[in-house]
């Protein structure tokens, strides 16, 4: 698979939003970081941001979830703007997280980074992790990013099929067929996950998930 693929069918935008409802419904952090790569790609990805965040003051988090690497982020003491388009995982965050040291903002990030771009609202480090394969366009997603931050860390899975079966929310909770219900829309190679960004600048994987750092 040389070229990046997706899903035949793209589910409507309404339906793409009641199946991330509805597969957070219920609490998802233990779920999400069940698996030991899973746990070993979030240190990996710590490893990485504890070089970055010093030089870093405000950085935008998209897809934050529940808020467990939100609250690592302000625990070094940037400024996080996190982007979240489940209403349950971001009320979930926002306990976890009191205060007013995150800006919490509840929506679809294409529609949220086009205010930002409008508002020339600007970041030091955007963190995309787990994102871009569930966008209906993760190219113009990046472009749009080009206006918006400096540096982007993004991870993506790899060595994946498409699977037509993508936003089956029963799947999803079922451990037998997780790989069923993944909400993914597209299917990335590690040369055309490189192909989003403008530049590369640290590209690694274990052969399960890929981790970029690069000009979006």
């Amino acid at each position: 698979m040389s070229e990046a693929m997706r899903i035949e069918r793209i589910p409507s935008a309404e339906e793409r939003r009641a199946f991330y409802e509805a597969i957070s419904a219920r609490p998802m952090t233990d779920f999400l970081y069940a698996r030991p790569f899973q746990r070993a790609r979030f240190a990996r990805i710590q490893a990485l941001l504890s070089v970055m965040l010093p030089l870093c003051g405000d950085v935008l988090e998209i897809g934050s979830c529940e808020g467990k690497l939100t609250e690592w982020l302000v625990e070094q003491g940037v400024r996080v703007t996190a982007v979240e388009i489940s209403g349950p995982c971001l009320e979930r965050a926002m306990v976890r997280i009191p205060g007013k040291q995150v800006e919490w903002i509840h929506g679809d990030i294409a529609a949220v980074l086009a205010d930002f771009v409008q508002d020339r609202r600007t970041f030091n480090l955007t963190i995309a992790t787990s994102v871009l394969e569930h966008q209906v366009d993760p190219y113009g997603l990046m472009e749009q990013l080009r206006g918006v931050s400096d540096i982007v860390l993004a991870s993506v899975p790899i060595s994946e099929a498409p699977n037509e079966n993508a936003f089956n929310v029963a799947a999803y909770s079922n451990p037998k067929r997780v790989a069923d219900g993944t909400g993914h829309i597209w299917y990335f190679r590690p040369a055309t996950i490189k192909a989003l960004f403008e530049q590369v600048y640290h590209y690694e994987d274990d052969g399960i998930s890929a981790i970029l750092v690069g000009a979006p």
